[in-house]
């Protein structure tokens, strides 16, 4: 069974930044409550997670850090971090067990012994008398040149049926799942099955689990089962002498919204000693080409890189304002991110985008899930021949330009000490009213930047050279250089955009080497035009 854990806000940490030390009893009390502020999963197994890690070795000071954001503000030694992590586990799966009725005195029907709560994670269970299993073969020796190697039983296997184990005879090695089977889970209020193939091997257990509609597509299933056996010798070779607890890894292939010609996979990984599953990669599949596309074969590339892209970033930074998490952060790559489609409460096709934990925080803060709706001007991004599978059959209109501008990282004039940096407006359209609010928006929708001032190969006569602008445009980097002559105008072959002061500055009494200014710009590319307003923020 596999758990996924929803963990808390900061805030339902902050109580725990320093422990009490005056009394056992204290400590107890405010290691479960810290335990509890993050295990929304099963709090029921903070009490056993606290008493077999201390007895495992793992300090008090180490578990308020495990506990506050998995060792990641004080690190916690490697050999603590694993031995906490296989407690934890064993520990929210009694818990999970105890919550269904089931004991060792009372496990349901077919429960094999070496699954009941209390015993040892990962363990190889029996083969019944006279069932016609095979014994697990004898171990190989271990070649000073690599892991152990055994050689792989060819067994046929049943076919699997809903609900159950379909297993055929067992089998040690990297080719021959021990058994096949389908499982259930409910999320977010509808059922979901997967498919799971279980391997067994000298010193762990292995699952490759996927998605029925993976299987289904015969070029898919073949990719992902090709992925499979070179993940499984990655183990082998990190898992390749005993361990006191018998390890175990996971790997997943899952439909994130199937749309028929359009399946978006996310692949993920887990281990005992880390069960909350991690970002692997992602891919889109093309069902009627069978093959992998890119999003940008989907959506125009300048949509996607530009407004695409900044209104994730917007919706991210809502989220992490809600959750009371640090909002002076970057958003991560569209590549790190598990991208799907859903459906919104009208039955609209919207895009899912999902930052695993690590990806866009710490493990305490969990995943951030981000949803962007598909509306008239992404749907007017749509390109062939997909706009019947989206619905953009009959939605017309061009992309405009500032929609194609991407955020850009500012960049700094070592030489003179400064930089110059130009943000989109706020949500609201409007210049902020002081310097206050508009240090807050810099700081807050880094995203907003979409122009850096460079230095530029073209000299003055002075003998220094040339600013020019910085920018991503259609998902290309290109430097706007100046035109000489000309007050404000900056171009690089079609390419061109004219920088227009519409007010004075803002400028803080307190930094007077900081300014604001109201712009206004003028951007083109061959014969299309555009122009919005804008903000240049200048410091030195």
């Amino acid at each position: 069974m596999r758990t996924r854990f929803i963990l808390g806000s900061a805030a339902g940490l902050a109580m725990f930044a320093a422990l009490p030390s005056h009394s056992q009893t204290s400590q107890d009390s405010s290691l479960e409550a810290a335990c509890r502020a993050t295990e929304m999963s099963q709090p029921a197994s903070c009490s056993c997670t606290i008493t077999k890690a201390r007895a495992a070795g793992v300090s008090n000071a180490q578990l308020v850090s495990l506990f506050r954001d998995d060792g990641q503000s004080e690190p916690v030694d490697q050999a603590s971090y694993g031995r906490f992590w296989q407690v934890k586990t064993q520990c929210i799966g009694e818990a999970t067990l105890a919550s269904m009725g089931i004991s060792a005195a009372n496990p349901l029907p077919g429960v094999p012994a070496h699954m009941r709560p209390g015993m040892p994670l990962g363990g190889a269970a029996p083969a019944p008398a006279g069932s016609g299993v095979l014994p697990p073969a004898p171990p190989a020796a271990i070649r000073p040149d690599g892991p152990t190697q055994v050689a792989p039983q060819s067994v046929p296997l049943a076919t699997p049926t809903s609900g159950s184990s379909a297993a055929g005879s067992l089998a040690v090695g990297q080719n021959i799942p021990v058994s096949v089977s389908q499982r259930s889970y409910e999320y977010e209020g509808m059922t979901h099955v997967s498919i799971v193939e279980e391997y067994t091997f000298p010193n762990f257990d292995y699952e490759f689990s996927y998605d029925p509609a993976i299987r289904d597509n015969p070029q898919l299933f073949a990719r992902a089962k090709s992925a499979a056996l070179e993940d499984q010798k990655r183990w082998q070779e990190d898992y390749n002498t005993p361990s006191q607890i018998r390890d175990m890894a996971g790997y997943s292939w899952s439909a994130l919204g199937d749309l028929g010609r359009l399946m978006p996979i996310a692949i993920s990984g887990y281990t005992n000693n880390r069960p909350q599953g991690g970002f692997l990669g992602a891919l889109l599949w093309d069902a009627e080409a069978g093959r992998e596309i890119a999003w940008t074969d989907v959506f125009d590339a300048g949509l996607w890189s530009g407004r695409m892209r900044r209104e994730y970033c917007a919706g991210l930074q809502a989220q992490r304002r809600e959750r009371g998490t640090n909002q002076n952060r970057s958003c991560p790559d569209f590549d790190r991110l598990q991208i799907g489609f859903a459906k919104d409460a009208r039955g609209q096709i919207q895009l899912e985008l999902t930052a695993l934990a690590y990806t866009a925080g710490s493990y305490a803060e969990g995943p951030y899930e981000v949803e962007l709706p598909l509306d008239a001007v992404v749907l007017g991004g749509v390109r062939e021949p997909f706009r019947e599978t989206l619905g953009a059959s009959g939605v017309t209109g061009a992309v405009v330009l500032h929609d194609r501008l991407a955020p850009v990282e500012g960049e700094f004039d070592s030489d003179s000490g400064c930089s110059t940096d130009i943000y989109f407006l706020p949500a609201n359209g409007r210049m902020p009213a002081s310097v206050d609010q508009a240090f807050a928006h810099v700081r807050t929708q880094v995203h907003s930047l979409f122009a850096t001032s460079v230095a530029t190969s073209i000299r003055h006569p002075d003998g220094w050279n040339l600013s020019g602008w910085k920018v991503n445009y259609n998902g290309t980097t290109t430097v706007l250089e100046p035109v000489p002559g000309s007050q404000g105008l900056f171009r690089k072959g079609a390419l061109s955009m004219s920088v227009n002061r519409i007010a004075e500055a803002l400028y803080d009494p307190n930094e007077p080497s900081f300014g604001f200014i109201h712009l206004r710009i003028d951007f083109e590319d061959g014969g299309q035009r555009d122009s919005f307003e804008a903000m240049q923020l200048g410091g030195c």
